[in-house]
């Protein structure tokens, strides 16, 4: 097996990224209408607790800490990838190509500034996850790899899904979205 496939890491790449990590199999844009609707239900049953039993220090707390931690859920949704896609962003957007085998990745990059090629087992990653649209290879928890699957050549994603799901120890996990 040889499966050929590229990737630029784009914002909306990092997007992907970044919000499969934050929620796994689950749908990104329905844990954030369920978090949203989930914060304002806690923040409106404060304020109600408020009016029936009149302005209580507690319930201000309460009220604060939900608006910081909601507040702080919206900055981590929005802004980490957009924060992870400027720090990748001064690799001039280089091209990544991978050639799936079956028991090796090959991976070069390069750009004007720099190039590179390497070789890795399936061995060394820790989980894959795929989307409907990208497939992740983690590193580790927080380092993967990203693979456009519309640039899938000479096989299909399930070929790859094949490949790295053989592996031992290997986690693969499709995603709903």
């Amino acid at each position: 097996m040889q499966v050929k496939a590229s990737s630029v890491y784009d914002l909306k790449a990092c997007k992907a990224l970044n919000h499969a990590i934050m929620f796994g199999k689950s749908d990104p844009k329905t844990q954030l209408i369920t978090i949203s609707v989930l914060a304002a239900a806690a923040v409106l049953g404060a304020a109600a607790a408020m009016i029936v039993f009149g302005s209580d220090l507690v319930l201000w707390a309460c009220i604060t800490v939900l608006v910081v931690l909601y507040s702080l859920f919206l900055c981590i949704y929005f802004m980490a990838p957009r924060i992870s896609y400027k720090n990748i962003s001064r690799m001039g957007g280089a091209q990544n190509r991978f050639v799936f085998t079956d028991d090796c990745l090959c991976v070069s990059s390069g750009s004007d500034s720099f190039q590179s090629s390497s070789r890795m087992n399936y061995s060394v990653f820790l989980k894959a996850m795929e989307t409907s649209d990208y497939l992740f290879i983690f590193q580790d928890k927080m380092r993967a790899i990203i693979v456009d699957k519309s640039t899938v050549t000479d096989g299909a994603p399930d070929d790859i899904r094949r490949a790295l799901s053989n592996t031992a120890g290997l986690r693969y996990i499709v995603c709903n979205y």
